[in-house]
């Protein structure tokens, strides 16, 4: 099974969209859990017969509100056919805990998506557009404190090294990851593209042993199986 779209986004329900069109196999038909579910922006996508619930911590009556970090997920082991869980974890001090209970309430699918931050900082430092005294996304000291931050630093390699090995400890196998970057208008064209191939080779000049996709700033996306009984046991 072969998971790809051509759509992009920048906002919450074109994320939806993105989700939709490329995930659709497994969200066509049974229940579907969507921990940081937001507006269920998602929800209008499935088809009729498709049992949705949402999770999130905030005020919409639409979702059952948890603090992921103080209160579990109020439901039976493996009761959803698909696991939705999408830029949630980084956020969450029980990172480990949280992931554990993912798995074990799927019957089927999980499907996860989580930040690079090592490569949003390269790219940060690289830009012309950070200046001394700039805030770093989800990690800087902003005079105030901010609502939300990201808990933890990691590299690509870093997380897909997590999903494969705690996934076999929870009786799940990752069968799909890929990685999804936005370009802007900006960052097209081929000045960018020998831009880009020059730092890659100075990196691996520099730094022999590093894995360059570590310095690119995506997303990462994993669709997580769980196995038979037989390969359980």
């Amino acid at each position: 099974m072969k998971f790809q779209t051509k759509l992009t986004y920048e906002t919450r329900p074109d994320k939806a969209a993105y989700v939709w069109d490329k995930y659709h196999e497994i969200l066509s038909s049974g229940s579907v859990l969507d921990v940081g579910a937001d507006e269920c922006h998602l929800k209008t996508y499935l088809p009729e017969g498709v049992k949705y619930t949402g999770v999130d911590f905030c005020d919409n009556p639409e979702v059952i509100r948890v603090d992921l970090d103080r209160e579990p997920l109020p439901f039976e082991d493996q009761t959803f056919d698909t696991v939705l869980c999408f830029d949630v974890l980084e956020h969450l001090d029980g990172f480990h805990a949280v992931f554990d209970r993912l798995c074990a309430l799927t019957r089927k699918w999980l499907i996860l998506s989580l930040p690079n931050p090592y490569g949003s900082l390269f790219q940060d430092l690289v830009s012309k557009g950070h200046g001394i005294g700039d805030s770093l996304q989800h990690y800087g000291l902003p005079s105030e404190r901010p609502m939300d931050r990201h808990r933890w630093f990691y590299a690509a390699s870093d997380a897909d090294r997590f999903m494969r090995e705690r996934s076999q400890q929870n009786h799940m196998k990752v069968v799909h990851a890929d990685r999804y970057r936005a370009l802007s208008p900006t960052e097209h064209g081929f000045g960018v593209t020998l831009a880009r191939a020059k730092q890659r080779f100075l990196l691996k000049q520099l730094m022999p042993t590093c894995h360059l996709a570590d310095f690119e700033p995506v997303t990462l996306w994993w669709v997580l199986n769980r196995l038979p009984d037989e390969e359980n046991s």
